[in-house]
């Protein structure tokens, strides 16, 4: 059976997520002493995100993978960081430094490649952590503004594709833009 009010499974005639039960009754949140009960109903997969479970997933996405976690202009800005200093160090750094370092320009090449699968590799170790501290905060700006916050924060959705397939083609656009410019 699916809960109404979260769409989340209902087990033992509760729902573990949001406290509805089948009568129409619904349990205090706040009779429960867990600590992260207020996370745990915003983000569904939180234990598995604790966990940094999944971050293959960010390793492939890279800073796309925070809008899909519902964090799209985060995601935006990241993303376009991360191109800025991708175009920079392939393709911009041989103008600046070639007089300098003509004969190192294989080995700096190399360095640079091993950068972009460091960055790649700081997003599959972080990427989790910065997505549940963003969390916490919308969760403290949703209590701020509304009165019966519960509801809200259980309707909240963790994962997001479009969001995901916006920031893609938000990024498109404006890479396309600055090749058409040139």
């Amino acid at each position: 059976m699916i809960c109404p009010k979260c769409g989340s499974k209902i087990m033992n005639e509760c729902c573990s997520r949001c406290g509805y039960m089948c009568n129409g009754n619904n349990i205090k949140l706040d009779t429960f002493s867990d600590k992260y009960k207020e996370e745990k109903l915003y983000n569904s997969s939180f234990e598995e995100m604790m966990k940094n479970g999944k971050s293959f997933l960010a390793f492939l996405m890279g800073p796309t993978y925070f809008s899909y976690r519902n964090h799209l202009f985060f995601g935006i800005i990241l993303t376009l960081i991360d191109i800025f200093i991708s175009y920079f160090l392939l393709v911009k750094y041989d103008d600046f430094l070639m007089p300098f370092i003509g004969p190192l320009f294989l080995i700096l090449q190399q360095f640079i490649y091993v950068f972009i699968i460091i960055k790649r590799i700081l997003y599959a170790a972080f990427a989790n952590i910065i997505c549940l501290k963003i969390d916490r905060l919308e969760i403290k700006i949703i209590k701020a503004r509304v009165t019966n916050y519960t509801d809200v924060i259980a309707k909240h959705e963790d994962r997001n594709l479009y969001k995901f397939l916006l920031n893609i083609i938000f990024i498109t656009i404006l890479i396309s833009l600055a090749i058409l410019h040139k």
